[in-house]
């Protein structure tokens, strides 16, 4: 097997590997140069922006996510991403949102529940977030 290093998919690849590693620079570098091949891949713009969130850069993982919804709007991931960063950022009526509109898409996606219930219960709104 080869791997060609023009395809977008390998640096996403890489990436993915890098970031369990906690290679967190090197990871941003690999999912920049996935965008720099396939700028509209949703999949990559979420990685990137979990990996800058992930180190504290919240406002830029936000412009990831949201880039991501331009090209595949109904992304429940996106979504649920989206809620988390304005979680973290303390907005939480943003998180809330974002949670329910990635349920609305996907009411399986137990990501946006658990996401959805621990902003609530963070609230105090026991009634809800249960």
């Amino acid at each position: 097997i080869t791997l060609d290093p023009t395809v977008s998919k390998f640096f996403l690849n890489h990436g993915n590997t890098l970031r369990k590693l906690e290679k967190f620079d090197a990871a941003l570098e690999s999912y920049t140069n996935a965008l720099k091949l396939s700028p509209t891949d949703t999949t990559s713009l979420i990685a990137r922006g979990n990996i800058v969130r992930e180190i504290g850069q919240y406002e830029n993982a936000l412009s990831d996510f949201k880039n991501a919804l331009n090209f595949e709007p109904e992304s429940s991931k996106a979504h649920t991403f989206i809620g988390n960063a304005y979680s973290e950022l303390g907005d939480y009526k943003k998180a809330i949102e974002h949670h329910k509109i990635a349920l609305k898409i996907d009411h399986e996606y137990g990501d946006a529940h658990h996401n959805l219930a621990h902003v609530l219960l963070g609230k105090n709104d026991f009634c809800n977030g249960w």
